[in-house]
């Protein structure tokens, strides 16, 4: 916003507007601007949708994690489980960070993105090879992608949680 405002201000002096209207102008424009930041500040929209997201994939997570725990018959389908309920644990601390809005919870949130793409990754390669065929399914990677882009793009985001623009 400051360039703007000098644009307007070289603008209005150039126009020779008296300062006592140059005045109310810049009182006008500044009123507009934390409306709008207002406007966009909290947990709305496809913030909350996100929120939504992380809890209910956390709470899979930690469910589905726990349950196949005492199910693990080889060492490398255990292994392949353990980071489930971590992953579910860890989203709902993200979820928490995000509803008290804290500056560091797009951070956290992006960490937990990319760690659960890695770790579907990790789990097709592994069924890939203990079936002897490819597995594939890209929808954590979409999700991952559009979720990641949003958090670094969003407005909602960056005034929510204290980012400039």
């Amino acid at each position: 916003m400051p360039e703007s405002m000098l644009l307007i201000e070289r603008e209005l002096r150039k126009r020779n507007v008296p300062l006592e209207d140059q005045q109310q102008i810049e009182r006008t424009v500044v009123s507009d601007e934390r409306l709008r930041e207002a406007s966009l500040t909290g947990v709305r929209g496809w913030l909350i949708v996100f929120c939504l997201s992380v809890f209910f994939n956390s709470l899979l997570m930690l469910i589905r994690g726990i349950a196949e725990l005492g199910q693990a018959g080889q060492a490398i389908v255990f292994i392949l489980i353990v980071p489930e309920p971590l992953l579910g644990v860890y989203g709902l601390v993200v979820l928490f960070l995000l509803l008290r809005r804290r500056i560091a919870a797009p951070k956290h949130a992006s960490r937990w993105l990319i760690s659960c793409f890695i770790y579907s990754l990790l789990v097709v390669i592994v069924l890939s090879l203990m079936a002897g065929k490819l597995i594939l399914t890209g929808i954590p990677g979409v999700a991952a992608v559009v979720w990641l882009t949003y958090l670094q793009n969003s407005k909602r985001v960056a005034y929510t949680y204290g980012k400039s623009t």
